[in-house]
């Protein structure tokens, strides 16, 4: 099984923004069960209410909030999920937008989104041989939670992934990866906004300075 990084800062002509509402209501981040470490940004919680971003002519199937967080998808993407028999989606909330900034004029309406939950806890991430580094080695060998300065690649350790066509993998927080047939139902149904990258070459650099080589 082959497995894929989704964007969430991809770019194109379809691209839509979110951003929630001044004073959306916040709970719990998730927790390590070994370490008891965070493992995620606070909760959202609902009612979801969000102002879009449409920089082009199309809203998209995929949005993406612009200071990370929670991903958005369309009444589309949720007909096509569940025609495919797709997995790994816990909930789809119903989003209510209240504006939509854009320099476009007669806009069509935006369609019905929903914030999704995505599963977290049970793919694993081999931090080894997805050439993980770290400030400082990390004590929990479950989440390996600690501040992690690159990474080479994406790879799941044996056993570990139990079917999900979507899912927040251990190890990496913020990260969501997705399975062969997710992947092909959104580009055999045109599915926009949604850009992924196969997990053996999705590399990651938050200290690039470091490993570059001087002139």
């Amino acid at each position: 099984m082959q497995f894929f990084d989704l964007e969430t800062f991809p770019s194109g002509d379809a691209e839509t923004w979110y951003k929630n509402e001044s004073d959306y209501q916040q709970g719990e981040a998730e927790r390590c069960p070994v370490c008891g470490a965070f493992v995620s940004m606070l909760s959202w919680l609902a009612p979801c209410r969000v102002y879009l971003r449409l920089p082009g002519m199309n809203f998209a199937d995929f949005v993406f909030g612009e200071s990370g967080g929670d991903v958005l998808v369309s009444q589309k993407f949720r007909d096509i999920y569940h025609q495919r028999g797709l997995t790994g989606i816990t909930a789809f909330d119903p989003v209510t937008v209240l504006g939509v900034e854009s320099r476009r004029r007669n806009l069509s309406l935006p369609p019905q989104y929903y914030r999704i939950l995505v599963t977290r806890g049970r793919p694993k991430l081999d931090v080894v041989a997805s050439g993980f580094e770290w400030d400082a080695r990390p004590t929990c060998s479950h989440c390996h939670s600690g501040n992690i300065k690159r990474w080479k690649r994406l790879v799941l350790e044996p056993s570990s992934w139990t079917g999900e066509d979507i899912f927040n993998p251990v190890g990496l927080c913020g990260t969501i990866m997705v399975s062969e047939r997710f992947k092909q139902a959104c580009d055999e149904n045109g599915i926009t906004n949604a850009i992924f990258t196969p997990a053996e070459e999705a590399a990651h650099d938050s200290y690039p300075w470091e490993t570059q080589k001087p002139c």
